[in-house]
């Protein structure tokens, strides 16, 4: 039987690499597209060393001509699109993230449904809920985004709920709470230096200082709350969603999350444990678009994936610390 063939668009990302990885090992026949802006030659050639099957296209999905000959050179199971801009740092560059974050998902939705692939999987993010309600987040909570990206993302989804609506082919929408951690089994992980997982290791090896960004949240210890999963089960979920969406006869909206909250100072508590000082810190302003408190309710990920986080926090800190040392050690470098 022919593997089932699944296009990964940001493929060669943090996120990307380990669900290509992944999803190679799960028997998919996976191409791998990116336009490798947000990842590094090294981070290239890990994932052609973990995933030697994965094929790897160097294109944009906003080219509509060489998108469509890319889905037309192949029978396609299901498009997983996760490419996006998340560096909101300029804004002369708001055009260019507006392009990449909302009119590309809808490029790349409307050239599935041309090409009759019947499985969508769009990647969110919590940063469309904004400011947070009382509990764990709900899917159906109203969405007040604080940020331009969280603003983007939510218009994708808007879009993508539209653009299917008198259509057969429900895309499924995962909105991904704190990514962290890293495949250390084909050493895949995050190498941004935006991540507070990132900036605390960097700080650790004497790479740069580590601020805490606002220390004032009428939270337990004054620091943001964030609810971190771990990049190898955001992978699972991307894998159930693929066989799950075929079935949907309706837009599918779910958080991919751990359900569970963790200050930035237990988090740099958690870390402080592996090593044999604590990691020397300054207090700073939060950002303007900065929320004290996010935390998911996955309960229907839970129902209509059968899937929930099983790494915690440990292993995902764990990862990171091997994932940065490997890098370190081995001269592939991070991002600087």
């Amino acid at each position: 039987m022919a593997l089932r063939r699944v296009l990964v668009t940001g493929g060669c990302g943090y996120i990307g690499s380990v669900v290509c990885a992944h999803l190679s090992r799960r028997a998919f026949n996976v191409v791998a597209l990116d336009n490798f802006s947000g990842c590094s030659v090294a981070a290239i050639h890990r994932l052609r060393a973990a995933a030697p099957n994965v094929d790897i296209i160097r294109g944009d999905v906003r080219d509509a001509l060489m998108m469509n000959d890319v889905l037309s050179s192949s029978e396609y199971f299901a498009v997983v699109h996760l490419a996006a801009v998340k560096s909101m740092d300029s804004q002369g560059a708001l055009g260019e993230t507006v392009s990449a974050n909302v009119d590309a998902p809808r490029i790349l939705f409307d050239l599935a449904l041309a090409h009759g692939i019947e499985r969508f999987i769009f990647s969110s993010s919590a940063a469309v809920y904004g400011l947070a309600q009382d509990g764990p987040l709900v899917e159906t909570a109203e969405c007040l985004p604080c940020s331009e990206y969280g603003r983007q993302k939510l218009a994708a989804e808007m879009h993508l709920s539209r653009a299917s609506f008198s259509q057969t082919v429900k895309p499924t929408i995962l909105r991904l709470f704190n990514v962290v951690g890293a495949d250390t089994r084909g050493m895949l992980g995050d190498e941004s230096n935006s991540s507070v997982f990132c900036r605390i290791l960097r700080a650790r090896f004497g790479e740069a200082a580590f601020v805490v960004l606002g220390t004032q949240f009428p939270n337990r210890d004054g620091t943001a709350i964030r609810d971190y999963v771990h990049v190898i089960d955001v992978a699972w979920a991307m894998e159930r969603a693929i066989l799950a969406s075929g079935r949907a006869t309706k837009l599918q909206c779910m958080n991919i999350a751990s359900g569970r909250g963790t200050s930035v100072a237990e988090l740099i508590y958690t870390f402080d444990k592996r090593f044999a000082t604590p990691l020397p810190i300054t207090s700073g302003d939060a950002r303007s678009y900065d929320v004290g408190w996010s935390i998911g309710n996955t309960a229907s990920a839970e129902e209509s994936l059968n899937w929930r986080s099983t790494k915690n926090l440990d292993e995902s800190v764990d990862d990171a610390i091997e994932f940065h040392k490997y890098c370190t050690e081995s001269g592939t470098g991070l991002e600087t």
